[in-house]
């Protein structure tokens, strides 16, 4: 079974949402809220989670939070335990409250948490549930407006403090998320498959190198992909002339034998690795079909199904190209740094 990416350290940010199974309500009532905003204040004491915005909606919730002691799994793991214990005893029922695994997305602190926040309290605007964020009571934005009742998780003053130190920075705040959902922020949460993280390049490239022990994308996580600089063509056409012994002619022409299986892997590579369109492979390897490539990206498949040498041979080619990356992003890194 495929499992989300979870990527944690001291200090890292997340948007956090969960659904409930089959799109049911999971708050029925206030008594049930106040509730789950009890667990989070248990979750502050006990591993400094750090709440800086969150939404409860009738059938989902979303949180903004930090996590100091890097514990994100520990912390969700007893929020929805806990959480699922206390309704399934309140009203009698059995079973899953939430549906799968909750989704995390982890945020570039330094230049996402005000977009995210804006869209957390824009929630219940974009639902039709409020008219204005303010008049939605299940969520953290009438705090940063100064209403009285601040849940004992909640923290605002992280947030207010990117506006200034200024009298006027609530009111900043506040003209902030009227201004509406930034186009760039919209995009990444209309993905029906949202993306594991959220953040500049030099943020991801960070990411790969500093948190997370893989060496290549792990098959069980497919989220993993998202760490790794997908190869580009170039680089594709390279590997594949060097495994095969070809000129990037030979690979561009159709014929029988090892040239076109050749051909047929850098097909296959470029559609797995990196999900370039069908089109697109057509179209550097000389304008065939479409029809074509989708023909060759099942040949290799049964190759390697069929033949283990084909089968180590490609994955010794999915090796180099990730090494070839992780050169790449160490130049990056070496170019980033120059320049700060």
């Amino acid at each position: 079974m495929a499992r989300p990416l979870r990527i944690e350290f001291h200090g890292a940010w997340y948007h956090v949402l969960h659904r409930g199974a089959n799109r049911q309500a999971i708050f029925l009532d206030d008594a049930d809220r106040l509730h789950f905003l009890k667990i989070l204040g248990e979750c502050r004491k006990m591993w400094s989670l750090e709440l800086l915005a969150y939404c409860l909606m009738p059938n989902h919730y979303h949180l903004l939070i930090r996590t100091p002691q890097g514990n994100l799994s520990r912390i969700m793991r007893h929020v929805n335990g806990v959480y699922t214990q206390y309704f399934n005893r309140e009203y009698a029922r059995d079973g899953s409250l939430l549906r799968g695994r909750y989704k995390s997305i982890l945020l570039d602190g330094d230049s996402y948490l005000l977009q995210v926040t804006r869209y957390i309290h824009l929630n219940p605007v974009k639902a039709k549930l409020a008219a204005l964020p303010e008049e939605y009571r299940w969520s953290s934005y009438k705090f940063y407006l100064g209403a009285p009742g601040r849940p004992t998780a909640l923290l605002t003053q992280p947030i207010l403090d990117l506006f200034g130190s200024s009298k006027e920075r609530v009111q900043e705040f506040k003209l902030h998320t009227q201004s509406g959902i930034d186009d760039e922020t919209d995009r990444f949460y209309s993905h029906k498959k949202l993306k594991p993280i959220l953040g500049k390049p030099e943020f991801l490239a960070n990411i790969r190198r500093k948190a997370s022990p893989l060496e290549k994308p792990a098959a069980e996580i497919p989220e993993s992909k998202t760490l790794f600089q997908q190869p580009s063509l170039e680089s594709i056409f390279r590997v594949v002339e060097q495994f095969y012994e070809l000129s990037r002619s030979d690979i561009k022409r159709s014929r029988r034998g090892r040239a076109n299986e050749g051909r047929d892997c850098l097909a296959y590579l470029a559609r797995t690795m990196n999900g370039y369109p069908l089109h697109v492979i057509a179209e550097v390897l000389g304008g065939v079909s479409y029809v074509a490539i989708n023909h060759a990206v099942r040949r290799m498949e049964e190759r390697q199904r069929e033949n283990s040498a084909t089968q180590q041979r490609l994955q010794d080619m999915q090796k180099a190209l990730y090494e070839i990356n992780a050169a790449q992003s160490e130049n990056d890194k070496n170019v980033l740094q120059l320049k700060t």
